[in-house]
Formats: structure tokens, sequence, C-alpha cells
């Protein structure tokens, strides 16, 4: 395992980036697509490539944050450009406690309730078997034909970092 030390020429390699701008990345990032599929190269050994760099983006991110958050401050509401980004502190997450009150633990008992149901009859609505089946409305105890749901999915790549 390589130390930080180690590593840090490679990090350096980096440096060029912080020149080029949103629009730069994306024309940079099409023709290296375009180059790999045009010559006939390795592209899923491109997506890795391009996972590996999402993690070590992800990473730098969370291990930077708090000294970033730090320095951050000291540059005032209108933050600074660095390398090309405009970071400035921001409120991120805002939540609010409604536990407290009576009218909001009563409609959230209702949503949560009537979302269970719902839930509930999605179930029995996804085991409708291919011919359709007569099931009665709940509610009203009126019958009706339900036939299957249809299913859509959308391909993509799943990549793990090995």
């Amino acid at each position: 395992m390589e130390s930080a030390s180690d590593i840090m020429p490679s990090v350096i390699k980096l440096q060029h980036l912080t020149d080029l701008s949103k629009s730069d990345l994306a024309i940079m990032a099409a023709a290296t697509v375009e180059y790999a599929v045009e010559g006939g190269h390795d592209t899923l050994a491109l997506l890795g490539l391009a996972t590996k760099l999402e993690l070590y983006a992800a990473e730098v991110k969370k291990q930077a944050k708090t000294a970033a958050l730090n320095e951050l401050a000291t540059y005032g509401k209108g933050g600074v450009a660095k390398a090309g980004v405009k970071l400035q502190l921001a409120e991120v997450g805002v939540s609010y406690d409604y536990t407290h009150d009576p009218v909001w633990q009563s409609r959230n008992a209702d949503v949560t309730a009537a979302k269970s149901l719902l839930k509930d009859w999605e179930e029995l609505l996804k085991k409708i078997p291919h011919g359709g089946m007569v099931i009665s409305d709940p509610d009203t105890g009126e019958e009706y034909t339900a036939h299957p749901l249809l299913r859509t999915a959308e391909e993509s790549i799943k990549a793990s970092i090995l």
C-alpha cells in the first residue's frame, strides 16, 4: 500500500484539470468515450476507471470536509473561487421536529396507516396471474377484473470496485 507522500506526484498530475471549465470537462469526457468506442478500445475498462475516479473524488470531499469548512469560513458569506470552482458555505439538510405537535401526530398516523394499506394493495396487485383475476375494492365492495401490472425497467451498469 502506498503512503500519501508516494501518491502525491499522481495528485499533482491532476492539477491541469483546474483550468478546465464544466463544458471543457464534458467535451473531454465525450472525446475520451468517442476515442475508446471508435478505436475499438476497452470501454468497460474506461467505465471502471471512471468508477474509481468517482470514489477518489468522494473520498477527497469526505476527508477534506472539516478542514475545508474551517478554511472556507474565513472567506465569509461570498466564499471564494479555487481551481475554477466557486466554493461557499451553505446550509444543507435543514430539518424540523414536528413530533411535539398533536395535529401533526394525528395526521402523520393517518399517512402512515394509508401508506401501509397502499403497500399491502401493491403487493396484492403484483401477484395477479397472467389471465387476471376478480377482486373487490376494499372501500366499496365493488368487484372488478384486475389485470397483471405492466412492468418496465431500464438497463444500467452496476460497478463495484474490487
